[in-house]
């Protein structure tokens, strides 16, 4: 089971945690589901503590990501590197 969920409002650039209820992510259309952890520290490894500390209290952290213009479906779920 993930204990976390980031999602990016790709419309505001910013990306929101929620590591208490990640079943309960509302994903609007122009939200993606941009990474899923298995733990804090994970998260903390990947953005730094400052920013999970953030956005664990709520704040929707600011990004700089760029996205290519379509975003690839994917079909089938793959063995994901890292991950078991």
């Amino acid at each position: 089971m993930h204990k976390g969920v980031l999602l990016l409002d790709k419309e505001k650039m910013k990306l929101i945690f929620n590591f208490d209820e990640p079943q309960q992510v509302n994903s609007l259309e122009d939200d993606v589901i941009f990474a899923v952890f298995d733990s804090l520290e994970l998260a903390v490894s990947n953005f730094g503590k400052e920013t999970v500390l953030q956005a664990l209290n709520g704040v929707e952290v600011p990004t700089s990501l760029e996205l290519p213009e379509k975003l690839q479906v994917v079909e089938q779920m793959e063995a994901l590197p890292g991950y078991q």
